[in-house]
């Protein structure tokens, strides 16, 4: 906590060491939402969900797509019961998907291209694909690859819609091909953002990243500050590698 205080203070915020792990729900507060108001369909990254977790939401004939970054992952979600696989490339923004009790992150960057076929391969139910798909290019060769659909984030984030933060999209409609990096900075997860200050910082100094959640808890108040304060070198930039495309 302490060595983050050089950041708040560049942000006018006071010392801390203190830290203050809480969630706004209980998993299962929100899978009680799900159930309760029938959703159709129920996405979920990061690893496999429990065998009655997974019966239980079924029983309701609700259909559940999780997310896979290796053949493997797919594999073990397939038999799981999931009935749709989101096949996530090296080149996708935000967080990885990656199970860390099955692969290191190291060992599960595989680009869409090189991933897709082979989860296609490897599976009997639908594979979505994403990371890197911007336009119709992208939306062609994944179908080409064996996918039923595509999954894209990054190619709406510009939109007026989106809520991002304002210079957050303006910084995407600068951005290139080199803009982004993979990292655990903010969230204690491999996740991919537009580089900053903060980002850099934290990675070439001496300090561990923790990992998540005490990582993002630490890291929470310079993000928020900084996001009221417009000062994007301190907050976490979500963006896939296909940014420039935006």
């Amino acid at each position: 906590m302490k060595s983050l205080n050089c950041f708040r203070n560049k942000l006018g915020l006071p010392d801390r060491e203190d830290i203050n792990i809480k969630s706004s729900a209980s998993f299962e507060e929100k899978l009680a939402v799900i159930l309760d108001e029938n959703v159709p369909i129920f996405s979920f990254t990061f690893g496999i969900l429990p065998e009655n977790i997974i019966l239980q939401i079924k029983k309701q004939g609700i259909k559940i797509i999780g997310t896979a970054t290796t053949v493997r992952e797919a594999k073990l979600l397939e038999k799981s019961g999931v009935d749709i696989i989101v096949a996530q490339g090296y080149e996708a923004g935000g967080h990885r998907g990656t199970d860390l009790k099955l692969a290191s992150i190291n060992d599960a960057l595989i680009g869409t291209m090189a991933l897709v076929p082979q989860i296609v391969d490897a599976v009997n139910i639908p594979v979505v694909a994403s990371g890197g798909i911007m336009d119709k290019r992208g939306i062609s060769a994944s179908h080409a690859l064996g996918a039923s659909g595509v999954q894209m984030g990054t190619a709406f984030l510009g939109c007026p819609e989106s809520n991002i933060h304002e210079s957050h999209r303006k910084l995407l409609f600068s951005s290139t091909d080199e803009s982004t990096r993979l990292t655990s900075a903010f969230t204690g997860r491999m996740a991919r953002s537009i580089k900053n200050d903060f980002l850099l910082e934290v990675e070439n100094s001496k300090n561990p990243i923790l990992d998540f959640p005490i990582q993002s808890a630490m890291v929470k108040d310079i993000r928020d500050e900084a996001k009221k304060k417009n000062n994007t070198k301190f907050m976490s930039l979500w963006s896939g590698q296909a940014s420039a495309s935006c």
